[in-house]
């Protein structure tokens, strides 16, 4: 979104569809920065670092698309 950051667009997505923030990916490559680290631990949403490879994303898809499974 034009005028947006990758957080301000996760937090409106949250208000306004709690849902879909639920199946939020972060693609980053500002790891380093201390406001981007703090941001992705406390909104507990998976994040990948730039560079990352096809498959790396291919598994996190996966892995956040399939069923809880209960024991």
């Amino acid at each position: 979104m034009p005028g947006l950051n990758g957080q301000q667009v996760f937090e409106r997505l949250r208000t306004s569809d709690p849902l879909a923030a639920g199946r939020f990916i972060f693609l980053t490559g500002d790891v380093v920065n201390d406001r981007t680290q703090q941001f992705v631990r406390e909104s507990n949403v998976p994040c990948l670092a730039k560079p990352f490879s096809l498959a790396e994303f291919g598994a996190l898809v996966k892995k956040l698309t399939q069923p809880d499974v209960e024991a």
